[in-house]
């Protein structure tokens, strides 16, 4: 009996080694894609990150604008 579950854990440990590698190439496929969808120039010649980091200083710099105009008075 000890026989069987020594080959059993050793079936196990070799079939995680096997997952872990499956998960990480997998997320290496997924960044790779996001990466090259990220850099790549669209048809316009627009790149995809650049427009997302102009879209984030246009969001910061209206906020920063709206809590310009704050106010710690408060009627009672």
């Amino acid at each position: 009996m000890t026989t069987f579950n020594r080959s059993i854990s050793k079936w196990q440990k070799q079939l995680t080694a096997r997952q872990s590698g499956q998960a990480t190439f997998e997320y290496l496929c997924v960044v790779s894609c996001c990466v090259i969808i990220l850099v790549v120039p669209d048809s316009n010649g627009n790149i995809l990150i650049v427009q997302l980091a102009n879209a984030f200083k246009g969001f910061y710099n209206a906020f920063a604008f709206a809590i310009s105009f704050s106010s710690t008075i408060t009627p009672l």
